[in-house]
């Protein structure tokens, strides 16, 4: 199972910590902007991990100390100190993996009442759970997971609250819609989604002359939209106080987030292409264009179709940020599984029609060879399912601006391994990788001199925000070793000074893969220090994944001097 195999990856741990801040908060009554301003992505989705990772603290505190010794602080104070080590990781991830499965379950009936067909809505639910995207984020503990489920499950209760008049229903979706409007940004594309929906509704009802029916409809769409918001407004705190201007606050800084700055209007369209097996991008594009044929006899087609192209057309725009690749993107994975399933009922008619010695058995036939040919896909980057490129994004030269291995800190906890092995007592090492992933990977870090006074949410501080400092997350980690990450001060380092590492009793620097892709957005000298060590330097201990090298571990004390191996080296590791 992948979330028990891999190590901690960008944003899990931060969001873990976010969640359970943000329940304490609660159960303390503290509503003060400062305490909701830790992270830029809304917190719903952080509760689920946040109330894992307590019921996984509460369990393993009671099994030790018996129940009549917790206290709320004796528990949150464990709670920090017992973060680490693979069996934390897995509990925290669970809710992904349930929320993951409930989004197939509800694409399967989905599809079902759609489309009417027992095949067409097994083939969607086995394309969605099989697409190497979709085992990747249900596996590990972030948003897209949550956010999938609940775009399915508020888009799918609307479609039955407005067929079957029920407000009891359209209310039910509207909760839904606003914890995925609390969970991501994205979680707004779901207006986009309804609204061409909507618009063909009210237009087929007006031409009918039923205005009973147009107010119907409103009287859904409103129930819907208010309950929407209000949910939203109830599960964030940070909204409370001045709603209005504080979400404007909160959509300038997320826009002014770092974004790729050779992106193009293409690049999420032509990353989900890359990372997705090349039968199943074809059934999805076959998918939509079919999609525009139906949507004159199955209405709520369009709804389909909405919500793949309406997001992805925004998320597309110049002033939209582009962030990473495909993974922000996931929630429209259900919606492209469905259509595709659709298509590939259509290719099998088509076939049975002027084949007919098949005899009914081509769809199971095809069906299985789809499924079993993305099982044996993805299982090539198992437990690694972020990690897969299909054939022809692999074979033409990706270079640094493509989205290959070590992205996004695979191995970070093996070589955190070696470094607590070898590191000298009271030494400090240099990392350029994910921090959260850094320390909770070590045994001998030292949280409150490593940090010194910053907080931990400091992006959240640069970006304007006053940010409150919790002081119990300098006992997350008590060792000796201060870790450092040359990568949070752009222009404080110029080049690689290996006189001045020494003096400052640096003694380790990782590497990790990820700080030599454009996408890390390194500052340029920065950039020089890691290029220079790779191209010039041997490194200590290499981390392997997959016969793939995804962190480097450089002695300070061995970079006197240019390695003699270091052309050899070059050779084996093109840049």
């Amino acid at each position: 199972m992948a979330a028990n195999r891999i190590g901690m990856t960008w944003d899990e741990g931060l969001y873990v910590l976010v969640g359970s801040t943000g329940l304490r908060n609660i159960l303390r009554r503290n509503f003060a902007s400062t305490a909701w301003s830790l992270e830029f992505h809304p917190p719903v989705m952080m509760y689920v991990y946040g109330i894992a990772y307590g019921t996984y603290v509460l369990l393993v505190t009671a099994l030790r100390r018996g129940l009549g010794r917790i206290s709320l602080d004796s528990l949150y104070e464990d709670g920090v100190r017992l973060f680490s080590g693979q069996r934390a990781l897995f509990a925290v991830r669970i809710p992904s993996m349930v929320m993951g499965s409930l989004a197939v379950v509800l694409s399967y009936f989905l599809t079902l009442h759609l489309f009417k067909s027992e095949v067409v809505a097994v083939s969607a639910a086995l394309f969605l759970a099989f697409s190497p995207g979709f085992l990747a984020w249900t596996s590990l503990a972030m948003l897209e997971s949550g956010l999938s489920f609940l775009y399915v499950g508020s888009l799918y209760s609307l479609i039955l609250a407005v067929e079957q008049s029920s407000p009891i229903i359209a209310a039910i979706s509207g909760i839904m819609l606003g914890l995925a409007l609390g969970t991501k940004e994205t979680g707004f594309g779901i207006f986009l989604a309804v609204l061409p929906w909507s618009i063909v509704l009210f237009i087929t009802e007006f031409l009918k002359n039923d205005s009973s029916g147009v107010w119907a409809l409103g009287q859904i769409l409103f129930l819907w939209v208010i309950f929407g918001l209000f949910t939203l407004y109830g599960a964030w705190p940070w909204l409370w106080r001045k709603p209005v201007s504080q979400f404007k606050r909160h959509v300038q800084a997320v826009s002014r987030l770092p974004s790729i700055p050779w992106a193009g209007e293409g690049f999420y369209l032509a990353r989900l292409v890359e990372s997705t097996p090349i039968q199943l991008s074809f059934l999805y594009g076959l998918g939509v264009v079919e999609a525009f044929f139906l949507a004159d006899r199955q209405v709520h087609t369009i709804i389909l179709l909405s919500w793949i192209i309406l997001p992805l057309a925004f998320m597309s725009l110049p002033f939209v940020p582009k962030r990473v690749g495909a993974y922000e993107i996931t929630f429209l994975l259900p919606a492209l599984s469905i259509l595709a399933a659709h298509a590939v009922e259509s290719l099998g008619q088509a076939v049975e029609a002027r084949l007919p010695i098949f005899g009914g058995l081509l769809m199971p036939v095809m069906i299985s060879g789809l499924v079993v040919l993305l099982g044996l896909q993805a299982m090539t980057v198992h437990p690694y399912y972020m990690n897969y490129r299909n054939i022809i994004a692999r074979s033409r030269s990706i270079g640094r601006r493509g989205f290959p291995i070590g992205w996004w800190g695979e191995g970070l906890d093996l070589a955190m391994r070696y470094v607590d092995n070898m590191a000298p007592s009271n030494s400090t090492v240099w990392i350029y990788g994910p921090r959260s992933t850094a320390f909770y990977h070590s045994t001998r870090a030292d949280s409150k001199k490593s940090l010194g006074d910053e907080p931990l949410f400091d992006l959240r501080v640069k970006a304007g925000f006053e940010v409150a400092t919790d002081t119990h997350f300098y006992t997350w980690r008590t060792g000796d070793l201060k870790f450092y990450f040359p990568y949070y001060y752009p222009g404080r380092h110029d080049d690689l000074d290996i006189e001045r590492l020494r003096w400052n009793e640096v003694t380790y620097i990782v590497v990790a893969r990820w700080a030599t892709y454009d996408l890390a957005l390194l500052d340029s000298g920065n950039k020089r220090i890691v290029s220079k060590l790779i191209r010039n330097y041997k490194p200590e201990h290499t981390v392997k994944i997959k016969d793939d090298e995804v962190c480097w571990i450089y002695n300070v004390g061995n970079l006197s001097r240019v390695d003699d191996s270091s052309v050899a080296f070059r050779e084996l590791n093109p840049r």
